[in-house]
């Protein structure tokens, strides 16, 4: 059995392990990054299954298969997590959300410029009035003459209560995810996948001969 080292490991290619991964390959750091499911590549590979690509449509070849309880969990075992599988809706909450929270360093001033990076990381946008099909357009319609405002971006911290079509991170009919935005451009570089793999414990190593896991 081979035996590979890395500086950093990082187990799980979901969303949040795909930031992970790609910002600290950006640092230059050695990054062996771990994925139950399989690594289809980049979003140019021409090997990403359609439904995992369409934004019109939801997968369910990649689930985990969580329905054992009463409710049913889907989890996407792939690259990219659940954001290579679901509606591709970006929403980030109101500033009040934040602000109510009082924790230093999750305050609205705060978390506004690290949303905003994230959302050109995601290629965020928000649909446009042509878009809109003909469900969608009375929806609006109706809410406007209920009275609401009608919002150009549901994305904004200040917006207060509005109706407005959803913003999404869809690149074309792509819906693009987490591997897609933070994983291409270091690929081949300090950055290493391997697919297909389970990880069932993980022991520490102090150094000093001793372990534990």
């Amino acid at each position: 059995m081979s035996v590979v080292s890395a500086e950093v490991v990082v187990v799980g290619a979901g969303s949040a392990g795909c930031v992970v991964a790609g910002r600290l390959a950006e640092q230059g750091r050695d990054v062996l990054l771990l994925e139950a499911g399989p690594d289809y590549g980049p979003v140019g590979s021409g090997r990403w299954p359609a439904e995992l690509l369409s934004a019109r449509m939801l997968a369910t070849t990649h689930d985990w298969g969580y329905t054992s309880g009463r409710w049913v969990f889907e989890r996407a075992r792939v690259m990219g997590g659940c954001s290579s599988h679901n509606g591709a809706i970006a929403a980030v909450g109101h500033r009040a959300d934040y602000d109510g929270w009082g924790l230093p360093g999750w305050a609205g001033d705060d978390v506004a410029p690290l949303f905003q990076q994230v959302l050109e990381r995601m290629r965020v946008r928000a649909y446009e009035a042509h878009e809109a099909g003909p469900f969608h357009a009375r929806c609006l319609d109706a809410a406007a003459d209920l009275g609401w405002t009608i919002a150009s971006d549901l994305c904004d911290l200040d917006a207060g209560a509005s109706f407005g079509l959803e913003t999404v991170n869809v690149v074309g009919h792509t819906r693009w995810n987490a591997g897609f935005a933070y994983l291409d451009h270091v690929r081949g570089g300090s950055l290493r996948v391997l697919d297909e793999v389970m990880v069932d414990r993980l022991v520490a190593w102090d150094g000093s001969g001793s372990s534990g896991g």
